[in-house]
């Protein structure tokens, strides 16, 4: 078993977020910057990936789901699902940035998804939705 967590390593102190790994002693994780491994600490957040799709007209939904389709979407880190709305707090410096109005969709996707159709090799540094 695998799960996506942030914690802090032990060895030097950074924050990480990736995949914990679970065998006979426990929930273990490797730290990037000093590639020591760490036991996740019962207080490690699990970290799930969302992919939040922008438009600058609302949508009806679309498709059998009733999923909107955006015009462009980024990647978020969260703890939980965030509502349209609570999306769209959490990333209106982006689409101020981008010259977006609205949140259209939220889907959690899994995170090698994440990492196939967004740039998230300083994930470590994203803020996270809470």
């Amino acid at each position: 078993m695998s799960l996506v967590v942030k914690t802090t390593c032990l060895n030097c102190g950074k924050t990480i977020i990736g995949e914990a790994k679970e065998d006979e002693l426990g929930m273990s994780i490797i730290c990037p910057s000093c590639n020591s491994s760490s036991d996740v600490e019962d207080n490690a957040q699990e970290i799930h990936y969302f992919e939040i799709e922008f438009s600058n007209e609302p949508r009806n939904p679309d498709g059998a789901e009733g999923n909107c389709i955006g015009d462009y979407s980024i990647c978020i880190l969260g703890e939980r699902e965030p509502s349209i709305r609570e999306a769209a707090e959490f990333c209106k410096a982006d689409m101020e940035k981008m010259g977006y109005k609205y949140v259209v969709n939220v889907i959690e996707i899994p995170k090698e998804e994440a990492r196939t159709f967004f740039d998230i090799e300083r994930e470590n540094d994203f803020p996270i939705f809470k």
